[in-house]
Parts: C-alpha cells; sequence; structure tokens
C-alpha cells in the first residue's frame, strides 16, 4: 500500500491509501472527477488535479491552500478542487507517481499551516 497526501479546499489533510496499480481510479475517487492532469509545482514534486475542475457545469471550488504551491495563481489560475501531492519517480523502471517524501510532506505541512494526521 502506498499513501499519498491530498488537501482539499477547505485547507485539511488526509491520506489516500492505495495500491500502486489502482491509483488513476484512487486518485479519481479521491478528487471527485474522471480526468487527471498532473500539475508541476516548484518544489521538486507536483499534485494531480481535476482536469476539467474549472470548466464542468458544477465547477470545483478554487483550493486556496493548494494554490500556494502553483505560480499560475498569481496569474489568474489557481488550483481548483481537493489535489493529490505526488513526485515522479520510477516503478519498476518507469517514471511514474510516487509518495512524497517525509521532508516533502514537512514542507507542504509547513505551507499550509495545518498538522499532517497520522497514516
Amino acid at each position: 500500500m502506498e499513501k499519498y497526501l491530498v488537501l482539499t479546499p477547505d485547507g485539511k489533510l488526509h491520506w489516500c491509501h492505495t495500491e500502486h496499480n489502482k491509483i488513476l481510479d484512487s486518485f479519481k475517487a479521491e478528487i471527485n472527477c474522471e480526468w487527471v492532469e498532473h500539475v508541476s509545482l516548484p518544489y521538486g514534486f507536483g499534485c494531480v488535479v481535476d482536469e476539467m475542475g474549472k470548466v464542468k457545469r458544477i465547477r470545483q471550488p478554487v483550493n486556496p491552500y493548494a494554490s500556494r504551491f502553483y505560480p499560475g495563481t498569481y496569474y489568474g489560475d489557481p488550483l481548483c478542487g481537493p489535489v493529490v501531492f505526488v513526485r515522479t519517480g520510477y516503478v519498476d523502471g518507469e517514471p511514474d507517481w510516487v509518495p512524497l517524501t517525509d521532508a516533502q510532506v514537512s514542507l507542504v505541512a509547513l505551507i499550509v499551516g495545518q498538522e499532517v494526521p497520522a497514516a
């Protein structure tokens, strides 16, 4: 089982526990979407968001906490809905999403101003 840190628009952090071969379905369920998009962040990691969160009929709410990490926010393009933090690593010799390191999790907690719950 892998654990991925999730940040909701109300600033709450929680863990998404998933097997690696079910990661996409787990992320879609966490984010409540059909299509995901990877967003690169300037901290050595990124996040997965709802690809259509800003344009579907019932839009995802702006996530002011996740938007703190994203440079596009300063140009009027904030992140919307829940986000799942990921970094790029290698799984079976191929680049893939992997969980954040402990140091990266601590950085998220510091920037968000929330304690990370126990896994």
